[in-house]
């Protein structure tokens, strides 16, 4: 079902979980994240403690998983085309959704497009800036490059691989090239 403001619904009375139509854009295990989280609505409605705890026990992974989905467009919006983004703002954590006619790139993501250039995990793409939260640091640099094509995983079907690292997409490649003129 085509939802405008959420990922899934559960009507625990009837029996009935309804899914977003967009979930099929996303990567497997946040649409895993939102199955799991609408099935153990049937066993407990509300989002109660005891909703939490069934979570942390078959989704250990759930408080990630929820960040990175939410931190995703509802919709089908993209960023603008690679060539048209700007550098040099300090709008490092807007989101997909909220990308817009003036979509910019900040220091921290063009950094992180300089250095993907040669694949490297979450730490050596994080350790040039002293970044220290990785959940902000995902939230907030990587994931809206991910989403806008501009980075990617080197292992798409397990974004949550210890072996995981990104790498710079030629969209990715194209910003940079932009970004080093401004």
């Amino acid at each position: 079902q085509r939802m405008k403001t959420k990922w899934g619904g559960c009507n625990h009375r009837a029996g009935n979980i309804r899914l977003n139509t967009e979930l099929v854009k996303k990567p497997k295990d946040l649409v895993e994240y939102v199955v799991v989280h609408e099935m153990l609505h049937l066993v407990e409605p509300t989002h109660s403690d005891r909703f939490t705890a069934l979570l942390d026990k078959h989704y250990p992974t759930w408080r990630e998983a929820r960040a990175e989905l939410n931190a995703l467009p509802l919709g089908a919006e993209q960023w603008r085309a690679a060539g048209e983004v700007v550098a040099g703002n300090a709008d490092l954590g807007r989101a997909p959704s909220q990308v817009g006619p003036k979509s910019v790139l900040s220091a921290a993501q063009v950094q992180v497009l300089e250095i993907a250039c040669v694949s490297s995990s979450l730490p050596e793409l994080m350790a040039p800036s002293g970044a220290r939260n990785k959940t902000r640091f995902r939230d907030q640099v990587l994931v809206p490059l991910l989403h806008g094509g501009l980075v990617e995983r080197t292992i798409p079907d397990k974004p949550r691989s210890s072996k995981q690292q990104y790498r710079t997409t030629e969209a990715g490649r194209a910003a940079l090239r932009t970004a080093r003129r401004t």
